[in-house]
């Protein structure tokens, strides 16, 4: 947790064929942090939907290189666009994966 600590953002990958099969529980931990979300893997996960839903991040597919340095120039060049970011990830962890709302 202390590495997740000093992280500007949150890289999260996940093969092709893991979809449906594994749901990366780092996501949790880092909206809860407030960390921008990098995602790097198949449309529909659950980190993809969480990025969509939140607009806590970005949701790329493997071997977008591009569209993940795009991403991280304009984190550190718009202050205001990662600020967003970040309040979008903890308002995301509260309002759907605390576990005042993830636990009945």
């Amino acid at each position: 947790m202390a590495a997740m600590a000093a992280a500007d953002c949150a890289l999260i990958v996940l093969r092709n064929s893991f979809l449906g099969v594994i749901n990366p529980s780092k996501l949790h931990a880092a909206l809860a942090m407030g960390l921008h979300i990098l995602y790097v893997g198949p449309a529909g996960s659950n980190v993809d939907d969480a990025i969509r839903r939140f607009d806590c991040g970005i949701s790329l597919r493997h071997g977008d290189v591009q569209g993940a340095v795009e991403f991280l120039r304009r984190l550190g060049s718009e202050a205001a666009y990662a600020e967003d970011l970040r309040r979008n990830a903890r308002d995301a962890f509260e309002a759907a994966y605390s576990d005042s709302k993830a636990l009945s």
